[in-house]
């Protein structure tokens, strides 16, 4: 992992954390920045006075392509819903376009992923740094980037000039460009073929479980935890529900952004109508901004450990946070956490703890955090 000097990235990553986003040097010619020059401002992500849930064709396109490909990591809580494969060839056969080029070539792309030499995790966040950008304009810019095209018109407009710089740091090696390449075509391909259809014919279903979601957060969550959230700047941003996101889901926190400008993805489960789940899984999406992960640690550890801890710390800070603000909605917290690993247990504290398992003096250390002692 290396230091840069741009910008940091936070992530709920089921696996290996990028923990440090690529930057530049002053001085340093990139795929995205002319010599002399530091990044392109990062975008706002939208109304800054709460947390805002909204359908975003970009992300569920990316996370659709993603899903299918089934290029999951390691971890108790998946990347990708372990149901959305399934559900979506159904879709795709009722429509009579199943396969699409995306299902021929799952297989060959989960393989290139897998062994991949650069360090990927990026392509489980790309749609995060596009936030104001519609599935066709984060498209050709991810093709402009994949070709090095540094002055390519696609990456001129406000919309995508900021996630195009990150994406091209990233990947800069030729090899990790070449995969780009190929993951933008097929999801292009898909687009043009199956996605844009679904997309249109699914939104106004969306858009009302989204009001379902947003309602439950602004009318049960967020005015029980309120201060809490403003006291940590944590109290406005942009969400993006994917039906194809697992319980584990994603979060960017870079140092440009201002205050309301943190992105976040999350799951929205196709096996139930309730928002609960959704709310959630993006409450414990916040604690990855909440916990230090040195100070929790308390002693050097592993990538491997401190990620699993992370993520265990991360979904017990939920829980805590609801203990201490929320006690009503407290047991449904767990009830979603215990259901997203198959644990039949009851809802119980002691339940949810033993299947969550973290070490006494960690558990304190974690209260310190959220209490800000």
């Amino acid at each position: 992992m290396r230091r840069h000097t741009v910008s940091r990235l936070r992530c709920g990553l089921a696996g290996a954390c990028l923990g440090v986003l690529l930057g530049l040097d002053p001085g340093t010619a990139s795929a995205q920045a002319r010599p002399g020059m530091g990044p392109p401002p990062a975008p706002d992500a939208g109304p800054s006075d709460r947390w805002h849930l909204q359908p975003a064709s970009q992300a569920n396109l990316w996370f659709h392509t993603m899903a299918v490909i089934a290029a999951d990591q390691p971890g108790p809580l998946g990347l990708y819903s372990a149901d959305y494969a399934r559900y979506i060839r159904d879709v795709k056969m009722q429509a009579g376009v199943y396969p699409t080029a995306l299902d021929s070539l799952a297989s060959d792309l989960r393989k290139d992923i897998g062994d991949a030499k650069g360090n990927l995790e990026v392509l489980h966040f790309i749609p995060l740094y596009f936030p104001n950008a519609d599935a066709e304009q984060m498209l050709r810019a991810l093709r402009a980037v994949a070709r090095g095209r540094t002055s390519d018109a696609a990456l001129s407009t406000p919309e995508v000039r900021f996630g195009a710089f990150v994406v091209a740091q990233a990947m800069e090696a030729g090899g990790d460009r070449r995969l780009l390449q190929r993951l933008v075509d097929v999801a292009e391909r898909e687009w043009d073929v199956f996605y844009r259809q679904y997309w249109s014919d699914h939104l106004t279903e969306l858009q009302g479980r989204i009001g379902e979601m947003q309602s439950m957060w602004d009318s049960f969550v967020a005015p029980q935890l309120g201060s809490f959230l403003e006291r940590r700047r944590l109290s406005a941003g942009l969400v993006m529900p994917s039906r194809a996101l697992g319980p584990e889901g994603r979060i960017i926190d870079i140092e440009q952004f201002q205050r309301g400008d943190q992105v976040v993805a999350v799951q929205e489960p196709l096996a139930s109508n309730s928002p609960d789940a959704t709310v959630y899984a993006f409450l414990k999406e916040l604690c990855f901004l909440i916990i230090d992960d040195q100070a929790l640690a308390g002693e050097a550890l592993s990538d491997d450990a401190l990620q699993d801890l992370r993520r265990t710390a991360a979904v017990r800070c939920g829980a805590m946070l609801l203990e201490f603000y929320a006690p009503t909605l407290s047991a449904r917290y767990r009830r979603v956490f215990l259901d997203a690993v198959g644990a039949e247990e009851s809802s119980t504290v002691a339940a949810f703890e033993r299947v969550y398992y973290l070490d006494p003096a960690i558990v304190e250390k974690l209260r310190d955090q959220i209490r800000g002692q």
